[in-house]
């Protein structure tokens, strides 16, 4: 459950693959979904 990972109320977004086999397009995906909603300059952490 990674709702408690977020204890200081920060928005959090997981996107999750559910079989790990394809983890560029994953990726890719992830980075999409986040230059959507917070724009070219937002960072994202990727551990596959």
């Amino acid at each position: 459950d990674y709702r408690q990972l977020n204890k200081g109320n920060a928005r959090l977004d997981f996107i999750l693959e559910p079989f790990g086999r394809n983890t560029a397009a994953a990726v890719a995906a992830a980075a999409l979904h986040v230059s959507q909603l917070y724009g070219d300059e937002a960072q994202l952490l990727v551990l596959p």
